[in-house]
């Protein structure tokens, strides 16, 4: 939790958005905590000077073109369980089209970069606003990528979005069992997640899955559900996560709820790293337990989906990333 990292030698903590406050810390103006704060509208935030920190230093590419990240929204209404919305909220808070696309202007003006990651947690979820973008970046002959909820597409907007200079999607797909999905809150299913993935090849875009293990209730039949999924769906490329619960979400809060077992304190003697899965494979030091599986199981299980995913739907690289994957690094 915030008050945690003040152990950390850190001056100030700020628990939400901190736009509004960052110039009096700056000025030394304000040390300590300050209590959670969200911005009610986004345009009136800069355009970010990227060159600060040196283009040079990014790394994204889309079709071996640099690529930068740009956010259009903050906050998500979804209440999915393994999920914190402590610092963006529950409230979608957009920035207007023009607002977006002064940014996006200035990017190719300035840098020469047309190529963007729309990095936001639900940027399908207005189909007109998605149109607006589709037809902004169109009239520029961008070339862009984004991640979407599977309940939030259709197919007709995904055409769209292909015209328009869409290179791939990426969808939160987590499970393709039901039951797993009810149980984490998804607010999607399993059917959902076919038909995105569906109607995006058929759109002709290439797809990656994002997909979760060890969510509670967890057992091999769902394991199996969710390769039976990917086996009849393919995807161009898969992603696989060990559930890692953070702090504020539901899964954290209340573990006991949902058979799920695992040590705070020695998490928070680590300082939350093992929550932080980014840069790794995602799969790697298991430090959950379910009431589902034993140990042993949960290990083997694990194993046997990876294995089986590679089978029946080998991953191919749709993006200039793809996920390292070292089961010998699982244990």
């Amino acid at each position: 939790m915030p008050w945690d990292f003040l152990d950390c030698r850190a001056d100030t903590i700020v628990r939400g958005e901190a736009e509004s406050i960052i110039s009096s810390i700056i000025a030394c103006k304000f040390t300590g905590y300050t209590d959670l704060r969200r911005e009610p509208h986004l345009d009136f935030l800069p355009i970010p000077h990227r060159d600060l920190f040196g283009l040079d230093n990014y790394q994204r590419t889309i079709h071996g073109e640099k690529a930068v990240h740009i956010i259009t929204s903050r906050g998500c209404p979804y209440q999915c369980h393994f999920c914190d919305k402590v610092t963006t909220g529950t409230t979608v808070r957009f920035r207007s089209v023009q607002n977006v696309f002064a940014e996006v202007d200035y990017l190719r003006g300035q840098n020469s970069i047309n190529s963007f990651v729309i990095y936001d947690d639900t940027f399908t979820i207005v189909q007109s606003r998605v149109k607006s973008f589709c037809t902004g970046f169109a009239e520029r002959a961008s070339k862009w990528r984004v991640w979407a909820r599977a309940n939030t597409v259709t197919l007709e907007m995904l055409k769209f979005m292909k015209d328009s200079g869409l290179t791939n999607i990426t969808y939160g797909i987590e499970s393709g069992d039901d039951g797993i999905l009810e149980i984490a809150n998804k607010g999607c299913t399993r059917e959902h997640n076919r038909n995105a993935i569906l109607w995006a090849k058929e759109a002709g875009i290439p797809v990656r899955a994002n997909l979760m293990y060890g969510n509670p209730g967890e057992t091999r039949g769902s394991v199996d559900s969710t390769i039976s999924l990917i086996a009849e769906t393919q995807p161009d490329e898969w992603n696989l996560a060990v559930l890692s619960p953070v702090p504020g979400s539901e899964f954290w809060e209340f573990p006991e709820k949902y058979g799920l077992m695992f040590d705070k304190e020695w998490l928070r003697d680590q300082k939350y790293e093992p929550c932080n899965r980014f840069g790794e494979s995602g799969v790697g030091d298991v430090w959950i337990e379910l009431d589902t599986m034993s140990r042993e199981e949960f290990v083997d299980n694990l194993k046997y989906m990876l294995n089986k995913l590679e089978e029946v739907c080998p991953r191919k690289k749709v993006q200039d990333t793809i996920q390292s994957i070292d089961q010998e690094k699982i244990r």
